[in-house]
């Protein structure tokens, strides 16, 4: 009879260290995130794809219907490390566009021609995993913005778009209007989002820019700026998603990874309790 209460606590102890030690591998069991490099390009407008022979690139289609010139051939892609060159233009690396200042060290963008009318058309992505970089950064080009150009807040709704589209991806779509804010600048006009996204722990911000190349205002040509939209709609329903603010915003709840806190915290329980029946045995 003297042997059973050890028995009991030793089963006890190696259960109570088994579950210390799960949870202590539950985070290293999580899939590890993409790099920034590889996040960026989610965010380029990017759909169905075929190649085309006379222009020598990738077609991006906005619908089903590839019959019709209704589509964006893709001129060039620039990112960190990487510049491919469709065509026969020459594309070299820069760490952002000429339009816009420099704002963080994970970029990419991609030029767009329209086939149906011949314009240019461009998309720019900025990635943060920095809250002070990403608060610091987005001020500074809204403030870069006002001066260059006339900036405005409005409501995108891509709701058409999407039922035009007849893509099977976008019907399930949680989101079909954004709050973006309208730039209109003499090199180029469009729409910036900020989009914060919910899949991955930590800080996972981005700074997104579709227009159009040259001076005009953004609403003759809405139509084609938010088929490029609807193409980025689907990684846009992954999280948070508003007009570019200079304020300073309190963080979200997906900002701050509590799981390494978790498990200090069930460490630092367990062996006491461990320590608290060791010392009961005695």
């Amino acid at each position: 009879m003297y042997y059973q209460p050890q028995k009991k606590s030793k089963i006890f102890i190696n259960i109570m260290s088994l579950l210390i030690l799960f949870i202590f591998l539950i985070p290293i069991a999580h899939a590890t995130p993409p790099p920034p490099e590889s996040r960026i390009q989610f965010l380029l407008p990017s759909s169905e794809i075929d190649y085309n022979t006379t222009m020598r690139s990738y077609d991006l289609f906005v619908s089903s219907n590839k019959s019709t010139d209704d589509r964006f051939v893709t001129l060039d892609y620039v990112g960190p490390g990487k510049v491919y060159a469709y065509g026969d233009r020459i594309v070299t690396s820069g760490s952002s566009l000429t339009y816009f200042p420099e704002l963080s060290q994970y970029w990419a963008y991609k030029h767009f021609l329209y086939l149906k009318t011949g314009e240019l058309y461009v998309a720019q992505v900025w990635f943060f995993d920095d809250w002070g970089t990403f608060q610091t950064r987005k001020k500074e080009l809204s403030q870069y913005l006002q001066i260059h150009g006339q900036v405005s807040k409005e409501s995108l709704d891509l709701s058409d778009e999407l039922v035009i589209s007849n893509n099977s991806v976008y019907s399930g779509l949680k989101s079909r209007q954004f709050n973006v804010t309208k730039y209109l600048g003499k090199d180029t006009s469009g729409y910036f989002i900020v989009h914060e996204d919910s899949r991955y722990p930590g800080i996972n911000c981005y700074i997104i820019y579709i227009g159009i190349i040259g001076p005009t205002d953004v609403q003759d040509y809405l139509n084609p700026l938010t088929k490029l939209f609807v193409s980025i709609s689907p990684n846009l329903d992954t999280g948070i998603n508003y007009e570019l603010d200079s304020s300073v915003m309190k963080f979200g709840q997906n900002d701050i990874d509590i799981t390494p806190l978790l498990v200090i915290f069930m460490i630092v329980i367990g062996g006491g309790i461990l320590f608290w029946m060791r010392r009961k045995r005695k």
